[in-house]
């Protein structure tokens, strides 16, 4: 009896993922005994009326991660089949789309041709709000992701004076990458001047007089009147380095950094500069590895022991004689971060020889990774070739509204991550933004909290701080400080807990 069911489960199974699109179903597509077969085997969950997302029955109540993963891919799919190719996301949303937000909004605003205004609640506290505009709806829209956006210069140009200052990086890296050429034109039609004003004054404050003299030349030329207003609050630009950005995620990278650097400057001590007693560093770091394995493993979900660590760590451990170790995911998890540990400690080795640490692990980052999952590899567990670099697919944070970097700019963003920390001064600096930012952007398919912490605790070094063990019994506290800095760009909450546990390591050994 019980086969006969699993085999109709399945079979509606096939029948809805034939159905749905990107793993977005409508019931009027399905059977309604095969959707009340699939939504009571928690195959299918509702995310408004007639609309299911098609997930693992394996995750649990209140989880989110679902349907973050999918918010874009519904919204695509839900206004093309309500609105066709008459909508458009508003200026504001448009420019995140451009400027690829990592942050799932929490109020979506549509302008529609036709069906006047509603707000449609969707799960976890999101919504679509649509409005009717005949007047003002884009002549042409652009298709970024399978959504119809505005322009990059339209949404510049239709934007209020309060986005400057409420999102003054994200308006800074729009001025930089968008076309000159294109902009101008946008701003000739003439419809708004005071939106023009603020724009010119804006390239003003952002270092850009030519670009700014350009426009108002333009303008002047056509015969408009300009009132030039800088629409920033800021006291500076983040950008003043750069001039034509050809990535937008490069450019958040950088001006994350220099935005939350002076918070962490606020919260830690004063480096102490590397510390000459080399010998009692590295003493030290022996004795507690045990100890920090255990903790950084489970954060991530593993369920290992102490004991299975030093089991492992005296070389007790041998998966080519026992199967039961051989089949052990968590010992090769506990076995990969030896390996790493042991490459960590040799890039520590440069930083005490003062080296720069940032260039340190830039060299060394690939190495670490490669220890960290060459025993799984070598078991058979994971194919080679996800040692060869970083993830050529999308991944997302569980229950996080912060999505990672898409793969296609990886390379742009650890560019830029890189840079920041060559040329960072300040070691706690370049230690607490060196395992956030490295998190925000996850560049690895698996691994990234370990990795992050490998990192944070090798820069560490560079300024005379030990290493910190973030404990599990904390893990919550620091998931919501790194989300807090991820979502709301506030890196406060995370630099204090760090030091946190820095001071609580300290008073324990």
């Amino acid at each position: 009896m019980a086969t006969s069911y699993h085999k109709l489960l399945a079979n509606s199974l096939k029948i809805a993922k034939n159905k749905a699109v990107k793993g977005v179903l409508r019931a009027k597509d399905i059977s309604r005994l095969h959707l009340t077969r699939l939504v009571a085997n928690g195959w299918l969950t509702p995310i408004l009326r007639g609309w299911y997302l098609l997930k693992k029955p394996i995750d649990r109540e209140g989880e989110s991660t679902s349907w973050y993963s999918s918010f874009w891919s519904f919204i695509g799919i839900y206004l093309s089949y309500r609105f066709g190719e008459n909508y458009c996301l508003s200026a504001n949303d448009s420019l995140a789309v451009h400027l690829g937000s990592t942050t799932i909004p929490k109020q979506l605003l549509v302008m529609v041709k036709k069906g006047g205004s509603s707000v449609v609640k969707l799960p976890f506290d999101t919504s679509l709000m649509t409005y009717q505009e005949t007047k003002a709806f884009p002549k042409s829209t652009e298709m970024i992701n399978g959504i119809h956006v505005m322009s990059l210069p339209m949404a510049l140009h239709r934007i209020s004076a309060q986005f400057f200052q409420k999102n003054p990086n994200d308006a800074e890296v729009a001025l930089k990458i968008v076309d000159q050429l294109a902009l101008s034109q946008e701003l000739l039609s003439g419809s708004n001047m005071a939106a023009a004003g603020r724009i010119i004054g804006a390239y003003f404050f952002i270092g850009e007089k030519q670009k700014a003299e350009q426009l108002r030349e333009s303008l002047i030329a056509a015969g408009y009147q300009l009132e030039i207003v800088n629409p920033f609050t800021i006291k500076e630009p983040m950008l003043t380095n750069y001039s034509r950005i050809r990535s937008p995620y490069a450019a958040r990278i950088s001006i994350m950094w220099q935005h939350m650097r002076h918070a962490v400057i606020s919260i830690f001590p004063k480096d102490q500069g590397i510390s000459k007693n080399k010998k009692s560093y590295f003493a030290r770091l022996e004795k507690i590895y045990v100890h920090d394995a255990y903790h950084s493993l489970s954060i991530e979900g593993y369920e290992v022991t102490e004991q299975l660590i030093q089991q492992i760590a005296d070389n007790k451990w041998d998966p080519d004689k026992s199967t039961d170790d051989k089949n052990q995911l968590n010992a090769m998890a506990a076995k990969g971060y030896l390996q790493a540990f042991k490459a960590v400690k040799q890039s520590v080795e440069r930083i005490f020889q003062n080296e720069n640490s940032g260039k340190v692990i830039k060299e060394d980052l690939h190495y670490w990774y490669a220890a960290l999952f060459s025993a799984l590899v070598k078991a058979g567990i994971l194919e080679a070739q996800h040692l060869a670099g970083y993830r050529s697919h999308p991944v997302y944070i569980r229950n996080s509204k912060h999505t990672p970097l898409p793969p296609y700019a990886l390379l742009d963003a650890m560019e830029a991550y890189f840079g920041c920390l060559m040329n960072e001064p300040v070691a706690s600096v370049r230690a607490i933004l060196g395992h956030f930012i490295f998190v925000f952007i996850h560049p690895y398919m698996d691994g990234n909290g370990r990795m992050g912490r490998f990192i944070m605790n090798s820069l560490f070094a560079s300024g005379g701080f030990p290493w910190t063990i973030i404990s599990v019994s904390n893990r919550a506290t620091y998931f919501k400080a790194l989300e807090k800095a991820s979502v709301e760009g506030d890196i406060k909450p995370f630099a204090q807990f760090v030091l946190s546990e820095m001071n609580e390591l300290l008073n324990r050994h």
